[in-house]
């Protein structure tokens, strides 16, 4: 996940930077002064954003929110029968089951 931030610091000669820090489950936390942000979360859940821009090394005030990480959606659906091979013979699937004898 890449974050990027717009903040700029006002007045001549500013230099606008960011501390980020990530809280997630399971004890997940990163912490850091890259740009751009970014981080990978490994399990789903709510995760809390904080980035504070600093203007030459002051903090300013931070913007927090939350990103809600889903289980990813299953990719597993059925397909169809392909030749089937019984003693050489070769079977194929394409109706309904049979009926009980």
């Amino acid at each position: 996940m890449t974050i990027e931030p717009d903040y700029r610091c006002v007045g001549e000669d500013c230099e606008t930077r960011f501390i980020w820090e990530v809280r997630g489950p399971g004890g997940f936390q990163s912490l850091n002064n890259d740009e751009p942000i970014r981080f990978m979360p490994k399990t789903a859940g709510t995760y809390m954003v904080a980035l504070i821009p600093t203007c030459n090394g002051e903090e300013c005030p931070s913007c927090q929110f939350l990103i809600v990480m889903k289980e990813p959606e299953p990719t597993c659906e059925c397909s169809r029968w392909g030749e089937i091979d019984v003693n050489g013979q070769v079977i194929t699937c394409n109706g309904p089951p049979l009926a009980a004898p």
